[in-house]
């Protein structure tokens, strides 16, 4: 029984890395020509990156101020994916996500 909870303790540790590889944050990712960084504004990511594939409402952050978190995803050219965190309509986190083949 003993062995049997230190392998699922294992698989899971591993499930773990290997998630954070396949979905890490970036400071910044090129668009194009441009360069988006962390602060940019939606308009801003919109006019310089053209429509995102995938556009979803998140939901709101929780405190007094409830900001509106949304998600825009964006293939890069070497088809990992930009996942792209948007708070109030600031660009907050930046995520690659690489598929699997």
């Amino acid at each position: 029984m003993k062995q049997l909870l230190y392998i699922l303790a294992a698989v899971f540790l591993l499930g773990t890395i290997v998630h954070a590889e396949e979905n890490s944050q970036i400071e910044t990712f090129r668009c194009g020509s441009s360069i988006i960084n962390k602060g940019t504004q939606t308009f801003e990511v919109a006019e310089k990156c053209g429509d995102p594939l995938s556009k979803e409402d998140v939901g709101f952050t929780d405190g007094a101020l409830r900001l509106k978190i949304e998600k825009w995803v964006y293939e890069s050219d070497g088809g990992d994916m930009r996942i792209l965190y948007f708070k109030a309509g600031n660009l907050a986190r930046i995520e690659t996500y690489k598929p699997s083949n």
